[in-house]
């Protein structure tokens, strides 16, 4: 059998190494459209289209049973994709850089469960089964998406009818049924509900993501089509969504989101590179604000008014909270208290008067020191430099005179994963394995090698 690994994103191929006597020659291939529209790849790809799709409306993917069947989809994902290897001859593996920082956390996470080195042994071993099913879905989503024009615009497709779906679901259930889920639900210890999820903030997090997305397909797309409108109209409501849910962090952090790309989408048009005028995408912004300001009732508007105020009960919490997660880390500076350790080891160090459990440090950043020490905060932070990077190149492909839909789309998900960790250093978005799956998918996409290729032994 032939084997082979699908190498950089730059492109070149290297020329064939000798082999010594007896071994077989190796060769670089690019895999034909033929190749990549195979039915094992196609099926990979339906298992995590549905994984993005199911996991948020099962309440973000929280309960045992929900986050365990984005395991089993995820490994459902890896046989149909290794399927496809063996059909076509070639191990297919797009390489990016963060495949190391994200392996040598898992690493770190593993030695912390077997030397005993955490607070929860359960509570790490369950987190270790999580994220490394997230290593896996990174890894998948990054190889299936470096394909073609085609399989990039249908994903964008299915992302703006979701988005559109989605958002009318949240907004109808908001004033029709605001205490329910699904008009049935109800969470057991509450909750401030939001579409499928018990925590607005939580589903506004999920919506930095998808509007990224939809606007970017919006402003891309060459074609003035049903599509073209479709992705305006869903970025429309998305918003409005986003500003009726009550999010404080998920608002400031879709506006800082709207603003990097209206910068971008401002200086492709003054380069002649997009059809679409600039000021079409301020009018949706506007219009989303305005239909947001008018539909809100007085409990949803009365949310915004301590958002500035230090004092305001919610803020000062979340401080509290924050600072507590580094007197954590200060006691364990090394290796932390153990991956999912946070909410057993947080009672001693908690300064909130609470009688409520703090499973969350409502600051991602934080637990991820508290749990982790030193050498998950150098891994963490090593991942955000490498993603930054790629971000950087990603904001000047959409301006080069050759940009496409993928540049776009590319751009849109670097957007949507930089909101979403803005979001983060207020509240606990990398924890609802809904948003940790599409993070894990937009961060693929946005460092996805543009046209890799494969390296096959003959």
């Amino acid at each position: 059998m032939r084997l082979g690994a699908l190498t950089t994103a730059s492109g070149s191929s290297p020329s064939p190494s000798p082999s010594p006597s007896g071994a077989r020659a190796a060769s670089q291939v690019d895999l034909g459209l033929d190749d990549w529209s195979s039915r094992w790849f196609s099926a990979a790809r339906a298992c995590l289209v549905c994984l993005l799709l199911a996991a948020p409306l099962a309440f973000g993917a929280v309960a045992p049973w929900a986050w365990a069947a984005v395991i089993g989809l995820v490994v459902l994902a890896l046989f149909c994709w290794a399927a496809g290897c063996v059909r076509v001859h070639t191990i297919a593996v797009a390489w990016t850089p963060l495949y190391v920082p994200a392996l040598l956390f898992l690493v770190l996470a593993a030695g912390q469960l077997l030397s005993g080195h955490t607070a929860d042994p359960i509570g790490t071993r369950d987190s270790i089964l999580l994220y490394g099913a997230y290593v896996l879905l990174f890894g998948l989503a990054t190889t299936l998406s470096a394909t073609t024009q085609r399989h990039w615009s249908s994903l964008a497709k299915i992302v703006t009818g979701y988005t559109l779906l989605l958002s009318l679901f949240a907004i109808l259930q908001f004033f029709a049924s605001p205490g329910r889920i699904y008009w049935s639900v109800v969470p057991r210890w509450g909750g401030y509900i939001f579409g499928p999820y018990v925590n607005h903030n939580h589903y506004a997090g999920l919506m930095e993501m998808l509007v990224a997305l939809t606007a970017t397909f919006w402003l891309g797309r060459r074609r003035r089509d049903l599509w073209n409108w479709l992705a305006g109209f869903a970025t429309l409501i998305a918003l409005a969504s986003v500003a009726l849910s009550g999010s404080r962090a998920g608002v400031a952090s879709v506006l800082v989101e709207m603003l990097l790309l209206g910068a971008v989408a401002l200086l492709a048009q003054r380069r002649g590179q997009l059809d679409s005028p600039v000021p079409a995408l301020a009018l949706a912004l506007l219009c989303a604000t305005l239909i947001a300001a008018w539909l809100s009732p007085p409990e949803t508007t009365e949310r915004f008014r301590p958002a500035a105020n230090a004092h305001d009960a919610s803020f000062s919490d979340r401080v509290s909270m924050a600072a507590d997660s580094l007197r954590i880390f200060r006691a364990h500076p090394f290796t932390g208290v153990g991956l999912g350790g946070f909410e057993t080891a947080y009672p001693p160090f908690q300064s909130v008067a609470d009688d409520k459990r703090v499973d969350h440090a409502h600051n991602d950043y934080a637990e991820a020191l508290a749990e982790t020490g030193t050498a998950g905060g150098i891994l963490v932070f090593a991942a955000l430099a490498l993603f930054l990077v790629q971000a950087r190149r990603n904001f000047r492909a959409s301006l080069k005179p050759a940009s496409d839909t993928i540049a776009w789309l590319r751009l849109g998900a670097t957007i949507g994963c930089l909101g979403l960790l803005v979001h983060s250093y207020f509240d606990f978005n990398l924890h609802i394995p809904a948003n940790a799956a599409w993070l894990t998918v937009c961060a693929a996409l946005a460092v996805a090698p543009i046209r890799p290729l494969s390296f096959r032994t003959e």
